[in-house]
């Protein structure tokens, strides 16, 4: 079925903000595959119920030698990739694109090497379940000028070593999560550099 990935009750990976290793709704017996009524919901012509839920994105940005550039918030103790949640009528890689510009700012250059990782997580009280697109994107020069929500934070680039030694990377906090994308992304690095 092409559209079970967004049944998101299925869907639980840590490593994601607010994810605490917590149990699916369905595995902890509070809900089953059917069960989209407390969810908001589209039908589409033929009459089939889809369910509807916010979106993220996550860019995890990676160099020609393999780093990472994380991002820490003016007054915040932990480390995050570039994310941000897409706003109304906006694709999933146009909201990536954005998070990037405003965070990262307008010299910064890059090119977006693929999908990675999918999951979901509990934002808060009131947004329950948020689906999270994992994106791979590889620099390609400029500086970085964080903006935006992100104005003022400490840019760092960080081997996949020492986010595994630290205890203060927030966003994501899985570093299975920064080796997709550095596999996503090694391809571009070794034609473009």
């Amino acid at each position: 079925m092409p559209f079970a990935f967004f049944r998101l009750s299925l869907i639980n990976e840590p490593g994601w903000p607010g994810d605490s290793n917590r149990e699916s709704p369905r595995k902890a017996g509070r809900g089953n595959d059917n069960d989209m009524k407390s969810h908001a919901a589209i039908v589409s012509q033929s009459g089939r119920r889809f369910a509807l839920f916010p979106v993220a994105v996550m860019a995890i940005v990676v160099d020609r030698r393999g780093r990472f550039l994380l991002l820490r918030r003016p007054g915040k103790p932990g480390w995050e990739s570039v994310s941000g949640a897409l706003e109304r009528g906006e694709k999933p890689l146009a909201c990536l694109e954005r998070e990037i510009r405003e965070e990262l700012g307008e010299r910064f250059r890059f090119r977006v090497a693929g999908l990675f990782h999918s999951g979901s997580f509990r934002l808060d009280r009131r947004v329950a379940e948020m689906v999270c697109l994992g994106y791979a994107v590889l620099h390609l020069g400029g500086e970085v000028a964080p903006g935006d929500d992100m104005a003022g934070a400490e840019a760092r680039w960080m081997t996949l070593a020492e986010i595994i030694r630290r205890r203060d990377v927030e966003v994501p906090s899985n570093p299975e999560l920064f080796r997709r994308a550095r596999s996503l992304v090694k391809p571009l690095r070794t034609r473009s550099g």
